[in-house]
C-alpha cells in the first residue's frame, strides 16, 4: 500500500506443475520421424514457456494427412508416449505427456470426390455454391428459426462475418465427409 492508501496487486505464481492441451496440425507431416519431431518442437516450447515447473500436457493431432494409416495401428500412439517420455529429460521445465490424441482423417482429393455422382458430391456443390455467395449462407437462417423455434440464432447467425460464416460451412463439411466416407474410400481417390 502506498501512502494515499491505494493497494497494488501483483501476482506470484506458486504453482509447481501447468497442465496443457496443445494441438498438433499433422498435414504437412508424413512419417514418424515427423511426427515426434513435431512433438518434441512442441514440448520445448512448454518447457521454455513453464519458468522451470513441471508440465503435464495432453497432444491432439489434427487435420488430413497420410499419417493416419500409421496413427491407427494398435499402439502406435502408446508406443510414441512411451518413446518421448523415456528420451525427455526429468526435471524442472520437462514435459510429461499425459496422453496422444488421434483427431486426425483421412486425406481426399477434393476434385475426385466432386466429380463423382452421388451424396458426397453433393455437399461438396453444395457448399461451395453457398460459400461462394454468404448471402446464401444467411438465408439458412429461417430455416434455422423454425428449427430452434425461439428465434435466437437470428441474432447469433448476423453477427458473423462473411468469413466466419464461410469457415461455419466448411467446418460443417468437414464433419460430413468425415462421417460418410468410409475408411477404404480414400485410397480410392
Amino acid at each position: 500500500m502506498n501512502e494515499k492508501g491505494d493497494t497494488k496487486v501483483d501476482f506470484i505464481p506458486v504453482d509447481s506443475v501447468r497442465w496443457y492441451i496443445e494441438e498438433i496440425f499433422v498435414e504437412e507431416l508424413e512419417t514418424e520421424a515427423d511426427l515426434i519431431g513435431a512433438l518434441e518442437d512442441k514440448m520445448d516450447k512448454l518447457s521454455e514457456i513453464a519458468e522451470g515447473r513441471y508440465v503435464i500436457c495432453r497432444f491432439r493431432l489434427q487435420g488430413r494427412s497420410q499419417l493416419k494409416r500409421l496413427l491407427i495401428k494398435e499402439d502406435f500412439l502408446n508406443d510414441i508416449v512411451q518413446h518421448l517420455r523415456e528420451n525427455y529429460n526429468i526435471g524442472p521445465g520437462s514435459v510429461w505427456i499425459e496422453r496422444l490424441k488421434d483427431e486426425t482423417s483421412f486425406p481426399f482429393e477434393r476434385e475426385n470426390l466432386l466429380s463423382r455422382d452421388n451424396f458426397i458430391s453433393d455437399i461438396l456443390s453444395i457448399t461451395d455454391e453457398i460459400c461462394s455467395d454468404c448471402g446464401d449462407l444467411k438465408e439458412l437462417d429461417e430455416p434455422l428459426h423454425s428449427l430452434f423455434g425461439k428465434g435466437k440464432i437470428r441474432h447469433v447467425l448476423r453477427s458473423f462475418d462473411d468469413e466466419e460464416l464461410v469457415s461455419i460451412a466448411r467446418n460443417a463439411e468437414e464433419l460430413l465427409l468425415n462421417k460418410l466416407i468410409p475408411e477404404g474410400e480414400y485410397e480410392d481417390n
